[in-house]
């Protein structure tokens, strides 16, 4: 049998944290889903390198519609 684990992380406006926070996570599963909800200062940009760099890395953009549950 084939275990997988996801880690899936949603942010917004998280360019000081999101690198340190998927890094801490990368060596213990099999992808990182990333949902980005909007941001306005970088962070999906730089998600974008990090995706580009990485396999394991998948990224998202939905906007944020003040429903947690549709951003899972």
């Amino acid at each position: 049998m084939d275990n997988r684990i996801s880690a899936n992380i949603i942010c917004k406006n998280e360019i000081d944290n999101i690198g340190k926070c998927i890094n801490s996570v990368l060596d213990y599963v099999y992808e990182v889903i990333v949902v980005d909800t909007g941001s306005t200062d970088g962070t999906f940009e730089y998600l974008k390198e990090l995706e580009k760099n990485n396999d394991k890395i998948k990224l998202y953009c939905k906007e944020w519609n003040n429903n947690f549950a549709d951003m899972r």
